[in-house]
Formats: C-alpha cells, structure tokens, sequence
C-alpha cells in the first residue's frame, strides 16, 4: 500500500484498486500520523467515490467499527471476562479481556471499599475476573466491574484468591441483576 497525503484525503494505492481515504475515515489521530502509515497494510472497507464516478472510497474507520461490532457479539452485558490489566490511570485500569477488545474498570466499579488510588490495588500484568456492565460499540468502550461481584465488601482487596475462585458463580447472580429475563 502506498500513502500520498493532502490536506483532506489521502491517496490510497493497493494491488487491486487505486482511491482516497477522506480524512474523517482514518482512525483517531490518523490525519497527524498519516506519514507513519506509509506502507502498512491497514483494513479497510471499500466503496465507490460519488464525486469521482469510477474511483473508489477506503475507510479504515468503517473497517474498525465492524470488527469491534465482530469482537462486541462474542460478549454481552453482565458477561464474565477474564482478563490483564494493560495500563493504570488515575480514574481506573484499562483491562484487555479479548483479542483488540479492552475494557475500562473504573475506581468506583473495583471494590465496595473506598480507594485513594488504582495502583495501591492493581499492577499491569495482574489477571483479574470482571463482569461486562455495559458495550458501547461505536464508541469501543466496554465498563467493568469486579465490584459487582464481590461476596463481602472490600473482598477484592482483602482475599483476590478468593474472590477470583468465586467470581463464576457470583456473576451467574450478578448477571440476572444486570439482565432481567
């Protein structure tokens, strides 16, 4: 692939077809780092450019929205995931439960106890269980919780071993919760 760049659209060249890429269809942040994207294989859905008649149309935007609506129905509200704390910010953990799927456990959604901060708590690299509380597809934003399936308050903080050995069957009441029949 090759990548000309202009003020809005970029300039796309593949193997089978020659088009643009508006620059609301790159990713976020595309635009700035359009220079990095020269030569690399980027998926991409492919449609005809209504000003140009013949030419075609890439969006790597579009290409991202259906594999996370892919990845999105492999999970549900009031799913179990398990999965690895990638990074800590102030206002919670990003946790990658899937491939390309990462999900946000903010403080509040850790443990009934209150906590000064994430890091006294978890560490990237941690493996932890945490129900699914919501998906915003569009958005790629999936809201965690592992404080919706602590036994006792503060059993995430006090006992993990535990509260990951009982995860399972507090989720299964979790879930009913979250999802009325």
């Amino acid at each position: 692939s090759e990548l000309a760049t202009s003020s809005s659209t970029h300039a796309l060249a593949t193997a089978a077809a020659v088009g643009s890429a508006p620059a609301l269809q790159l990713p976020p942040g595309g635009v700035r780092h359009a220079q990095a994207l020269v030569g690399q294989e980027l998926p991409a859905v492919v449609f005809e450019d209504p000003a140009e008649g013949s030419g075609v149309m890439f969006s790597q935007r579009q290409a991202l929205v259906s594999q996370r609506r892919a990845l999105a129905s492999r999970y549900q509200k009031g799913d179990l995931v398990e999965g690895v704390v990638a990074t800590i910010k102030i206002y919670g953990a990003s946790v990658e439960f899937g491939p390309g799927i990462t999900g946000l456990l903010h403080i509040s959604q850790i443990t009934h106890t209150r906590l000064p901060n994430v890091e006294e708590v978890l560490k990237v690299g941690d493996r932890i269980k945490a129900i699914v509380l919501s998906i915003d597809v569009e958005k790629a934003r999936w809201t965690l919780s592992t404080k919706k399936l602590e036994r006792q308050r503060g059993e995430f903080l006090s006992d993990r071993q535990s509260f990951m050995e009982h995860a399972d069957e507090q989720a299964a009441a979790v879930r009913h919760k979250l999802v009325p029949s």
